[in-house]
């Protein structure tokens, strides 16, 4: 890409892979970081900008003489343990809606011609054979709060000559992923659980892959448009039959009935509210929701994508191969 590039959320998994892309390319890259936050070594070379969602200034300032601008950043589950639950809904809407509308309306003061915002599936909720326009039902606080940020992003850059280009994206997998990394370590020694049968399947997508497609989408995506980011669907089964081969081991693999899964999701959240708290770092446990996207079929059709020119540049077992090996 040519022209001055904003990052938001450069720090994070996605957002590290995408500057690491760029930098390479020869990109003027500016990188906003958090107040106080490291920064990592993908960025080198990168100018960076201090600021947070929140602020409106930090971010006017960060965008300010930029072309172009990727929204990366995002809460996707709180950090700790266990946190208040009456902030909990608050804290996904806040960073999510909030900061998604704050970053886009910094985009259109700064005269930027691009803005790519980073959805998600979750804001769709499970399905097979979904399209763009398939109804929404999300499951989740996370993914109520990413569909709440798409309407966000367009309020942001409404009356804005900015063209706005929503990817939603399908579980983004890589070794430095902070929740894949959890499911490759667990391969790795030897005893793996799976939630239910492990045969429901689950839209999956490389990190490398899905980078292609945000330059492909930034250069030729319409105005307005959602497009689906998934190179296709694979079962927890063969996800983790592809890991253990990249990795080469032949871990125990242990599948957690969804009945017994469901019942203690459910107790969790009883004694949660029964203490104002909620409990994100449990994953399924952590609310109804989770647990029922862990034991649900994903899958979408990606022909919007595909006719762009976008195809993924490996299969899911070849690029697992090539990340963990």
């Amino acid at each position: 890409m040519r022209g001055k590039i904003l990052i938001t959320g450069a720090s994070g998994f996605i957002g590290r892979r995408l500057s690491a892309r760029l930098l390479a390319d020869g990109a003027q890259l500016r990188c906003l970081l958090r107040p106080g936050s490291p920064v990592p070594p993908e960025l080198s070379g990168a100018e960076t900008a201090r600021g947070d969602l929140l602020d409106k200034e930090s971010l006017k300032r960060a965008a300010d003489g930029m072309n172009a601008v990727f929204h990366c950043a995002a809460l996707v589950r709180p950090r700790g343990l266990a946190v208040a639950r009456a902030g909990l809904e608050k804290a996904f809407f806040s960073v999510n809606a909030d900061g998604a509308r704050n970053a886009a309306s910094a985009a259109a003061a700064a005269g930027a011609g691009v803005f790519v915002h980073l959805g998600s599936i979750a804001a769709q909720g499970p399905g097979l054979a979904l399209r763009e326009d398939s109804p929404c039902a999300p499951l989740t606080l996370y993914g109520r709060s990413k569909l709440a940020g798409e309407d966000a992003v367009r309020s942001g850059l409404a009356a804005s000559p900015c063209r706005l280009v929503t990817a939603r994206l399908a579980m983004i997998y890589g070794k430095d992923s902070p929740s894949w990394s959890l499911f490759f370590s667990a391969v790795r020694r030897g005893l793996l659980p799976l939630p239910g049968r492990g045969l429901n399947k689950l839209s999956v997508c490389w990190a490398e892959s899905l980078v292609d497609a945000l330059l492909l989408l930034a250069g030729r995506g319409a105005g307005g448009g959602t497009y689906t980011v998934s190179e296709g669907s694979s079962s927890w089964s063969d996800l983790a039959a592809f890991s253990a081969a990249a990795l080469g081991k032949k871990p125990l693999v242990l599948k957690v009935p969804a009945r017994p899964l469901g019942l203690a999701s459910k107790a969790c959240q009883a004694a949660g509210r029964a203490a104002g708290l909620a409990f994100p770092a449990f994953n399924y446990l952590a609310e109804n929701g989770s647990f029922k996207e862990a034991v649900s079929d994903w899958e979408h059709d990606v022909s919007k994508l595909r006719a762009l020119g976008w195809n993924p540049r490996l299969s899911t077992s070849e690029a697992l191969a090539a990340e963990l090996r």
